[in-house]
């Protein structure tokens, strides 16, 4: 379930047994106002979370479930990231002004953006 500037996970498994099990929380992480999307570089283990508020993406370390650094500033109203594993290269769908931002992976910098 997402709040205003909280990611928390919700939802439920079934174990071997038949009987409904809720995962417990691992973390509360404060991330930019409004999350709305999130992708996640699995060979990096990083997690790309669009704020389409304060037009920000936040960076989460997925080992430790930290967030790192201070959210990225990209274009106006990031609603998609998109990441692509082989070149670490990260897209974020900016709705309200119809862009794309590039943020570089390895650097979590932003990089350009286009129409």
């Amino acid at each position: 379930m997402l709040s205003s500037s909280t990611m928390s996970p919700a939802f439920a498994t079934k174990s071997n047994n038949h009987k409904f099990h809720t995962p417990k929380e691992i973390a509360a992480l404060k991330v930019g106002s409004e999350p709305v999307e999130l992708d996640v570089n699995e060979k990096t283990n990083t997690v790309y979370v669009a704020n389409i508020n304060n037009s920000t993406v936040s960076v989460i370390d997925g080992k430790t479930n930290k967030v790192i650094g201070l959210p990225i500033i990209v274009h106006d109203g990031p609603d998609g990231v998109a990441v692509n594993e082989k070149t670490n290269t990260v897209y974020v769908a900016n709705y309200n002004d119809g862009t794309v931002s590039v943020i570089d992976g390895k650097t979590t910098r932003f990089s350009a953006a286009f129409q």
